[in-house]
């Protein structure tokens, strides 16, 4: 019954006929076995289900309805569960406790809260009582996407079901009714808690004063104050400055400014932002005299004030023509005390001095504002350039640039290195090489940063030998390398594969007294690895070990994955043990390398050790880690154990990627499961997921086995139709096929035949040529192809023989034109 299901892509005469053919020997068992076979189809899946159900004298197991549920939870077909679940209660059957928790929480992780919330009633109506946890994830996750009345409602099942809801979902659900002004649900809840005999927490008390502070009710946000105080809970900075915040834009400074007094004569300090706003609160009140007060009473406390504080008093002042005078004594006293003014301070002063009597007043301030750099000088203009380029705002940094020089400002160094720098970092390197090569041609001298930074463009956009160039023009000028220069010259040697000349330069910058830093090892680690020179690298990692040096996870990890590379698994085991030493919390990479090479030494008990190990950490493996575990079980031919896998990543929402299938394939290649191989290449295609030519390999494999030849023609073709795929490789698989004793058709083989000719690889293309004559196919190629083999001289002299004997070029007949 499961063949016949899945040699049809949907529901049909054809299917049905061949079931009804065999309909007597039908039984429960084997409708719940083809269910639990894991079909592609959803539609399929139910159909077969109640073409079952329709037979006579037959009665689904309450198996079958869990395994149908499950198959449509799979392939997420969640618009069929309801009439699945509503058939299942006519029947009389209750669902799995299992499967219901699986379908609630399976909506749940599509994000589909309204659905899970249905699931939830649907399941409750069955007598169904899930876990606490199945609710509170649901509760947790219809607050936080605030479905905020789904979410009572889920709080109210909760109650239905008998549990008494955690402190933590109370504080979820009442944060989220804040944020959108449900403060009477907010109420409600906190009127449950005390029945229930729950405490709410500090942050709780904090979320509901903050809440109805900012809804206007500020009596009610005090009440949870002084409940807060009753419960014996101390009050922390938030909640100081929650409570003066929004006392002040109540109108209320004056309470707040009690409070103020009242609190910190009990020993509580409030943070200076709740003096900003109380002083801000007097100045929109027309009280600058109060305003005053509370300036001056903060700074008697010897509290260190910022310019913010001074700017809040001046905005204060701002609008009482009275308080000019004072404004000027705070002025005097900024001045005296060294505060770093900003364009706001001036600004204000400039709006607060511009009137009559006060001109020699307002041009010491315009003199002042000069003093410190407010007249957009050259090194005003660098300050703003630097901090637009290290904000990532390139462009607004070119056109500052621009600017400057329209105004007639000549930029300095300074300038071209931070414009240098933020080219760079945006990976415009042909904008920075553009500049470093203005730099040179008017005959200035660029700085080690502008030097270091064009050295790591070239680096990364791969111009090795021009990086290289760089660095001896520095050498030539006596330039001075830092350590960042001298790690960027070692990371692109590493590159350009001059393992030898990275390794020189390490030793340079030591033999100057430049200390290496984590960069410099990692860059030399990972070149060594690349080349191959483990063991060196191995020995870079011990005088790392032994000196100062901070080692980051990328050491580790990059000096485990080239003894795992090395095939020295154990020595590889020995460092994740000298990193647990030092107290670092492996991540997901290195597991994952670690667990790749077990497994290629087939140590797949050990590898399933560390899966284990990591969920413990509380790391979830990523698609990598499963494509190893399931490639090394597929190897050994654990079907089973490979689709526990494939399912645990549906469950967990890990992506399947061809390296994942291709694990899967190899198992169904061990099994000789020739149609189900077939049937997993679709489904990919289905997903979206790319085969590569291993994959066309694992499946054509178990064509041959089964010596299915058409079927070997047509993974051919697609191969050569497929443009994704490198023609060398599809040759590759070609010839390994044609080695094996199967010859694909003539149509196959001249697809492969224009694929690897459009591509130029002509030894390829005339290796095959051979071969296709040698086994009685006709080439069909066009006499421009022709032309191309003739002229480079690659044809054997029997394929020559073969073409200059033919009165006629053939076309390409529909493959190509000349």
């Amino acid at each position: 019954m499961h063949t016949i299901l899945t040699s049809q892509s949907c529901w049909g005469p054809p299917i049905e006929e061949a079931l009804n053919a065999m309909s007597s020997h039908v039984r429960p068992f084997y409708v719940s076995h083809v269910l639990a076979h894991e079909l592609s189809d959803a539609d399929i899946a139910i159909r077969f289900f109640q073409w079952a159900q329709r037979l006579p004298g037959y009665r689904h197991e309450p198996e079958a309805y869990d395994l149908l549920i499950l198959t449509l939870i799979r392939l997420k077909s969640f618009h069929a569960l309801s009439d699945v679940l509503s058939n299942m209660k006519q029947e009389g059957f209750d669902i799995n406790r299992h499967t219901a928790v699986l379908l609630i929480r399976s909506f749940s992780h599509e994000r589909m809260w309204k659905e899970a919330l249905d699931a939830l009633i649907l399941v409750r109506s069955l007598g169904i009582k899930p876990e606490l946890s199945t609710f509170t994830d649901l509760l947790d996750g219809l607050a936080k996407e605030h479905l905020l009345d789904e979410a009572l409602h889920c709080y109210r099942e909760v109650q239905k079901a008998g549990y008494q809801v955690k402190l933590h979902n109370f504080k979820t659900l009442i944060n989220h009714l804040g944020k959108n002004g449900r403060l009477d649900n907010i109420q409600d809840l906190v009127r449950d808690m005390d029945k229930m005999g729950m405490y709410p927490d500090k942050m709780i008390y904090n979320i509901c004063i903050c809440s109805f502070g900012k809804g206007g009710q500020l009596s009610i946000a005090w009440e949870f104050f002084d409940r807060m105080q009753k419960q014996g809970l101390d009050p922390d900075a938030v909640t100081l400055s929650n409570l003066v915040e929004f006392s002040c834009r109540m109108n209320e400074a004056d309470r707040a400014w009690k409070f103020i007094q009242e609190m910190e004569a009990k020993g509580y300090t409030f943070p200076i932002s709740a003096y900003n706003s109380l002083i801000l609160a007097y100045g929109e009140m027309k009280k600058p005299e109060d305003a005053w007060s509370v300036f001056y009473c903060l700074r008697g406390k010897g509290r260190q004030l910022g310019i913010e504080s001074f700017n809040f008093l001046l905005m204060a002042m701002k609008p009482n023509t009275v308080t000019t005078s004072l404004v000027w004594d705070l002025f005097q006293l900024m001045k005296e005390e060294r505060v770093q003014m900003n364009l706001l301070t001036y600004n204000l002063l400039t709006e607060i001095f511009t009137k009559p009597g006060w001109l020699q007043e307002l041009q010491e301030i315009h003199r002042s504002m000069l003093r410190d750099g407010y007249n957009c000088s050259v090194i005003n203009y660098n300050i703003a350039i630097n901090h637009l380029c290290k904000e990532g705002q390139i462009d607004e940094a070119i056109s500052l640039f621009q600017d400057m020089k329209t105004k007639g400002y000549c930029p300095d160094s300074h300038t071209l290195s931070s414009l240098i720098w933020g080219f760079c970092r945006s990976e415009r390197f042909d904008d920075a090489y553009e500049i470093f090569v203005q730099v040179r041609a008017a005959g200035e001298n660029p700085s080690l940063i502008a030097y270091s930074s064009i050295l790591s463009g070239l680096s990364k956009s791969g111009k090795f030998n021009e990086a290289e160039a760089l660095y001896k023009e520095m050498l030539d000028k006596g330039i001075c390398m830092d350590r960042v220069a001298f790690n960027t010259m070692i990371d692109c040697l590493g590159k350009a594969g001059k393992v030898g000349r990275a390794f020189q330069l390490f030793k340079s910058m030591q033999c100057i007294g430049c200390v290496p830093d984590k960069v410099t090892y990692t860059s030399l680690i990972v070149a060594l690895n690349q080349a191959g020179r483990i063991s060196e690298a191995y020995e870079v990692f011990e005088c790392l070990k032994q000196g100062n040096c901070e080692m980051d996870d990328a050491v580790f990890n990059s000096v485990m994955d080239g003894l795992c590379k090395s095939g020295d698994v154990d020595q590889a085991l020995d460092v994740l043990k000298v990193m647990l030493n030092m107290g670092r919390n492996p991540g997901v990479v290195t597991y994952s390398t670690l667990i790749n090479g077990l497994g290629k030494q087939g140590r797949v008990m050990e590898a399933f050790s560390l899966v284990g190990q990591m969920s413990r950490e509380g790391l979830n493996p990523n698609v990598v880690v499963y494509g190893s575990l399931t490639n090394f079980l597929g190897m050994l031919g654990r079907l089973n154990e490979v689709y526990g896998l494939l399912q645990d990543m549906i469950m967990k929402d890990v992506p399947l990627n061809v390296y994942v299938f291709n694990g899967l394939l190899k198992a169904l290649r061990k099994l000789g499961q020739v149609s189900e191989s077939q049937q997993v290449l679709r489904i990919m295609q289905e997903m979206g997921c790319k085969p590569n030519t291993i994959t066309y390999k694992l499946v054509i494999d178990c064509l041959i086995t089964a010596r299915d030849n058409k079927n070997i023609s047509l993974m051919v073709e697609e191969m050569g139709a497929a443009a994704h795929l490198p023609p060398s490789d599809v040759y590759h698989v070609v010839k390994d096929i044609i080695g094996k004793g199967s010859i694909p058709t003539a149509l196959a083989l001249n697809k492969v035949l224009v694929k690897i000719m459009k591509a130029g690889q002509l030894s390829d293309a005339c290796d095959l040529l051979q071969k296709m004559l040698a086994n009685s196919i006709t080439p069909i190629l066009s006499s421009s192809m022709v032309r191309i083999l003739l002229d480079a001289k690659r044809l054997h002299p029997s394929v020559l023989n073969y073409f200059t004997s033919s009165k006629t070029l053939h076309k390409f007949q529909g493959l190509t034109s000349n």
